[in-house]
């Protein structure tokens, strides 16, 4: 899976902390620290942009706790060209929605599958959104795992740690605890121990914040809209629904020969038949015979579907997320009916 890395390694990645401070930081959106924050699932209709490969890995997927990135829309050109694949193929998909967001966040996937991204991108497209509860919270966090823990690793190191961690340097020693650990000699034992402490303590500050995290990501369930290039829905416990497949993506062969033969066939001066076609109807045929329904399309089709699935799905989100308007409404109803009577 792209950028998939050991966790030992992603927690620890916080460089960009010198001009963001605890923005930088990495929080887990995974499955099971959000059921036990709000057990009742959000389902939506979202869509992944893959290849061959990708359709047989997130196949196997289905209703697993591992999460993947999709998107509610995206610019038609990408479903082609794909986004860390080759593309050509986008899998529409009913999923369990871990975190929506109106731009690209960047999540990674640890080895476990386990989905994360950087605070600094919880904020928003705008920086509108107000984060400090939690950066306050992963200042407290990070603090006492420093103080706990890098004093032990440091040991074997022939260096004393400083003897005042300055909170605006917090990050300089957390990469240095990430870097001193793996070096310990027992290092599985004291990154395990680490860990541990920061998943458990960004979950203390995930039910400090229950209510105002789950607006932070699943707000945009009620827009599905967005001005960058595709937004990002991270998901898990997902189905398939239906795959479609670009037919002039690279992944069935150069574009530009596959368009010469079909429009040779299409003016009657060939058969049309082809290698690249070949391929494409072979892959057809596999998804059909694992029992999914299977679409030739094009990039402009295909956008102007996601679109309308995201836009009638939003204002069904939209109208559950404010059942006092519904009520209102029901009230005017029952007082038309009344003045009629």
């Amino acid at each position: 899976m792209m950028w998939q890395q050991s966790l030992s390694s992603k927690i620890f990645d916080v460089g960009q902390g010198k001009s963001i401070g605890f923005n930088a930081f990495w929080i887990p959106l995974s499955n099971s620290i959000m059921k036990r924050i709000w057990p009742e699932e959000v389902r939506a209709t979202v869509f992944h942009v893959t290849d061959i490969d990708g359709y047989r890995k997130i196949k196997k997927m289905q209703g697993k706790k591992a999460g993947i990135s999709s998107f509610f829309e995206m610019r038609g050109s990408y479903f082609e060209q794909g986004i860390q694949t080759h593309g050509g193929v986008v899998i529409e998909l009913d999923a369990n929605v871990l975190g929506a967001f109106n731009q690209d966040v960047m999540s990674a996937p640890d080895t476990s599958g386990r989905r994360w991204i950087q605070l600094d991108f919880m904020k928003g497209r705008f920086g509108e959104k107000d984060l400090s509860a939690y950066s306050k919270g992963l200042q407290d966090l990070v603090g006492g795992i420093l103080k706990k823990y890098l004093p032990i690793v440091m040991k074997h190191t022939g260096k004393s740690p400083p003897k005042i961690m300055q909170k605006g340097k917090y990050y300089s020693y957390w990469m240095d605890l990430g870097i001193y650990a793996a070096q310990e000699p027992g290092k599985k034992t004291i990154l395990g121990k680490i860990i541990k402490d920061y998943i458990d303590g960004v979950e203390s500050i995930y039910k400090k914040n229950a209510s105002n995290l789950k607006k932070l990501l699943t707000n945009y369930l009620n827009l599905r809209r967005t001005e960058e290039s595709w937004d990002e829905i991270i998901v898990n416990n997902f189905k398939i629904k239906k795959v479609w497949v670009l037919a002039y993506s690279k992944t069935w062969g150069d574009p530009e020969s596959r368009f010469a033969k079909d429009l040779s066939a299409a003016v009657g001066q060939g058969s049309g038949e082809s290698k690249e076609k070949s391929e494409l109807e072979t892959f057809m045929d596999e998804v059909k015979k694992d029992g999914f329904e299977v679409e030739d399309t094009d990039n402009m089709d295909l956008e102007v579907h996601t679109r309308k699935v995201a836009r009638k799905e939003a204002g069904d989100a939209a109208k559950k997320s404010n059942p006092a308007d519904d009520l209102a409404k029901r009230q005017a109803e029952v007082l038309k009916a009344i003045g009629k009577k």
